[in-house]
């Protein structure tokens, strides 16, 4: 017995209940015996239907079915002797059909309707269906409904069904065959949220939410898809959403999110709580999306052998397999500029033989040019026609995504739901610029770090894996190449270099090995660090700079709460911690971070200014102590020290304060008189533009607006005016830094200085005659230059990572937990139970 078969008996009953009242009145009205053998008659084939009813579903036997027999007796006694008598005995057995309705008749089913339309996304449902499958006491039907696809001006180009696109072991009942509206089932699950919404795809309008929560006592939305934080509005007000009594979302802090523009939906619209409480619509109870990936592995995936002939060497060694996913939100933001950037990524992969490209465009790309981009839907058509036809890799238009994400080692491709079912298996992500070369001048914002070898410049770019050469001579850059076996996309990996003889050294800031390239070998070589996880601070970089002592390597903090020392002959790591009440950040810090430059006091004494207090460290290499020194008294510290004559110079991070001090004798003094207008603030100038040169300080502006100049036997400061149309400007939120980065060279017999202005601009300075050279960036680079980014990019995909296999013995691991569909199914089961 279900719920709403009970449900739905105690209301006949009670339509019985309520027929004693008529009977007594019509006995009232005697001797008019036609309309009381009338209505008797009404009350007995009612009786009896409601027994054929609970026969139906319970079977011969039942106590209640007795009571309704007995009824039916007293019915009949009516007619032959009505009096009052007898209708009270009628009354006392309408009562106990009801008790015995209650009590033998409690339901111990549910009956749960899945409603998937695209095979390919019935993922978001399958392990609920699982879950419910293997409850003997539920009902299951899983029923996928038809959807139709629109041309450009609205029209349904055809229907689709994909009830057969199913594995054998799921039971698929016909949409034809199950009545919706008679069945009237416990719970419906559904993954379309848009019902007429939708301009390129629609299911069956017999299926829109709007209708379906008329047939179910709990309608329940699973989004097809999962995300980041960040979900467009219209995906999270929508008339799933909206009609749903529950939605489904993968955490809590997405869940959140959903509440918070859901109100403000309703608060915009005057229709609170109309659609339900947010806070009790919306559960956080996990995505099945993220059991399929959890539970497949290669193993349990089937490929066609034409696919598994291309991922086989001729010594047998399988290719890595790169999984290229192009989705429906990067097709509508792009143009013909898009199909070309898919042009030219499938034309790499064409050259190489130890790596397979498995292409997986979204289920939807080609009725997505069809209705919304009709004019380059032939051009889409001719490289999938072209692509398929070559046979050099493989194109999935299957509907099973997780067996491309099992198969694969890295993803690339477009930012999308893919991405966060992908991230669940460690492997590696990238992802595509929609420019032709990937290299697209709003995401080259500066260069990090400048280190000058041989009159080149050696810098990092800062959101990707790519080291750039910059040849003084004529301000020509080139690519020079990437760190081997290291993520191309990530911000900041390294963030400083320092050159010594004839290697260059690279400092991680958001990495944590440390990386030599030689000149003369022309080869890398990596060092990894053994951090201890009680000094990272979350969100920032480990080190900012290094100092060479004794064959160890000294690695200055940034965010990591300790120094630390990499001994080169024996590899080992060495950590010299921090007093913790000088590591702490303030609120108002910027998240800045605790050292970036240091001075030597000798050869294996170093001094340090903290950032955030107006103090400095000095560090005795060789014992590993430190002492601190009080400079001042500030509410903010200094991110640069330089020593001239017998004072070090530091500058106030956040002040417009030069601190002097005599470290032999205590002297301090302060200077404050900086040029008319000079900006003061958070970070007016940084840490990496300050060089001194000769009796001059030069200092480049963070957030100031004016490069200066110190002279340190005058104390007198003042603008450096030929950088004033580089300073004087509106700088965006997004381009806050004025200057990224300063270094100085010696050349033709002068000082010239090289800084890196955030308006894309590399400048050149001669501080002899005043004179400056400029290159906008980013460069243009040559053929020769995309093609080798191209190939060292697909090196690293090579080479650089581990095969991550999702192996049976991990997927045991992961089904001794609830997965999320078990979760789910449980918690809709306890709602209606």
């Amino acid at each position: 017995m279900r719920i709403y078969q009970q449900k739905k008996i105690l209301e006949l009953v009670k339509t019985l209940i309520e027929a004693n009242a008529d009977i007594k009145q019509t006995l009232n009205l005697l001797p008019e015996r036609k309309k009381l053998d009338l209505l008797l008659a009404d009350c007995q084939e009612f009786a009896i239907a409601i027994g054929n009813f609970i026969e139906s579903i319970e079977g011969e036997g039942t106590k209640t079915v007795e009571s309704l027999e007995e009824y039916c007796e007293l019915l009949f006694q009516m007619h032959t002797n009505p009096d009052d008598a007898v209708l009270e005995e009628i009354k006392g057995c309408t009562v106990n059909i009801q008790n015995s309705v209650e009590s033998e008749l409690r339901p111990n089913r549910i009956e749960v309707l899945f409603l998937p339309y695209m095979a390919a996304m019935s993922d978001s449902l399958e392990s609920i269906w699982k879950a419910a499958l293997a409850d003997p006491n539920c009902d299951t039907y899983i029923v996928p409904i038809p959807y139709y696809e629109y041309k450009a001006e609205g029209t349904i180009v055809q229907m689709h069904y994909e009830g057969n696109m199913y594995p054998k072991d799921v039971p698929i009942t016909n949409w034809h065959t199950y009545d919706i509206e008679s069945r009237h089932p416990d719970v419906i699950f559904i993954h379309y949220p848009y019902d007429n919404n939708n301009y390129i795809t629609s299911i069956h309008p017999d299926f829109y939410s709007k209708k379906l929560k008329n047939y179910t006592d709990l309608l329940v939305y699973v989004p097809y898809f999962v995300s980041g934080v960040d979900i467009p509005e219209h995906l999270i007000v929508s008339p799933g959403t909206m009609y749903s009594n529950k939605v489904i979302v993968q955490s809590e802090e997405i869940r959140q999110t959903y509440i918070r523009v859901f109100k403000q939906f309703e608060k915009e619209n005057q229709c609170e709580n109309v659609y339900g409480n947010p806070e009790e619509k919306f559960l956080a109870l996990g995505s099945p999306k993220f059991d399929r990936v959890l539970s497949t592995t290669r193993e349990s995936c089937i490929l066609p052998d034409e696919w598994f002939k291309l991922l086989q060497q001729r010594d047998g060694i399988r290719k890595k397999v790169v999984l290229y996913n192009t989705t429906i939100s990067a097709i509508l933001q792009g143009d013909e500029q898009y199909l070309n950037k898919i042009k030219s990524v499938l034309a790499s992969f064409r050259k190489r033989t130890d790596v397979v490209l498995w292409w997986r465009p979204h289920p939807l790309s080609e009725a997505t040019y069809a209705s919304m981009l009709p004019e380059f839907y032939d051009m889409y058509e001719r490289i999938v026609i072209e692509y398929k036809g070559e046979g050099l890799g493989i194109y999935d238009d299957t509907p099973d995504l997780h067996r491309a994400i099992a198969w694969s080692d890295v993803y690339y491709g477009d930012a999308g739901s893919v991405v966060s079912l992908y991230e669940k298996t460690n492997k590696p992500i990238l992802y595509q610029d929609r420019t032709l070369n990937g290299f697209a001048a709003e995401s080259i914002v500066f260069f990090l770090s400048m280190s000058i070898y041989k009159n080149k410049m050696y810098s990092f770019l800062y959101n990707r894996n790519a080291i750039l050469e910059t040849d003084l001579s004529n301000l020509r850059v080139n690519y020079f190449g990437c760190i081997p076996e290291k993520q191309i996309y990530k911000l900041r990996m390294y963030n400083y270099s320092r050159i010594i003889g004839d290697t260059l050294y690279m400092v991680p800031f958001m990495d944590h090995e440390l990386i030599l390239y030689d000149f003369r070998t022309k080869q890398f070589e990596k060092y990894e660090l053994e951090l201890l996880p009680q000094y990272i601070t979350l969100g920032m970089g480990n080190f900012c700079n290094l100092y060479l002592y004794n064959n160890r390597i000294f690695l200055i903090p940034f965010g990591y709460r300790a120094i630390v020392s990499y001994d080169l002959i024996t590899r080992k790591t060495e950590h010299y911690p921090i007093p913790e009440e000088l590591t702490k950040l303030r609120q108002d810090s910027n998240i800045y971070g605790i050292f970036q430059q240091y001075e030597l006091i000798d050869e294996n004494r170093l001094l340090l200014p903290f950032h955030l207090h107006s103090t400095v460290a000095e560090f005795n290499l060789e014992k590993g102590t430190m002492q601190f020194h009080k400079i001042g008294e500030f509410s903010f510290g200094f991110n640069s020290i330089s020593k001239y004559g017998d004072f070090y110079w530091l500058l106030g991070l956040n002040k417009l304060t030069v601190a002097k001090w005599n470290y032999e004798t205590g002297e301090q003094a302060f200077l404050t008189s900086f040029p008319e207008g000079c900006i003061n603030g958070t970070v007016c100038f940084g840490s990496n533009e300050i060089i001194r040169i000769e009796n001059f300080l030069y200092c480049f502006p963070s957030r100031s607006n004016m490069v200066i100049k110190i002279n340190l036997d005058n104390d007198e400061i003042s603008r450096v005016t030929a950088f004033d149309p580089y300073c004087y400007r509106d700088l965006s939120e997004n381009d806050k830094y004025c200057f990224g980065g300063a270094t100085v060279t010696y050349k033709d017999g002068v000082y010239v200085i090289y800084a890196i202005h955030k308006a894309e601009r590399l400048i050149e300075y001669n501080t002899h005659t005043e004179m400056i050279r400029e290159l906008k960036l980013p460069p243009e680079f040559s053929d020769n230059d995309l093609q080798r980014m191209c190939d060292d990019y697909l090196d690293s995909l090579v080479n650089g990572y581990e095969t991550v296999a999702f192996t049976s013995e991990m997927k045991s691991k992961v089904n001794k937990s609830h997965t999320a569909g078990e979760r789910i199914y449980e918690h809709m089961k306890n709602l209606i139970t």
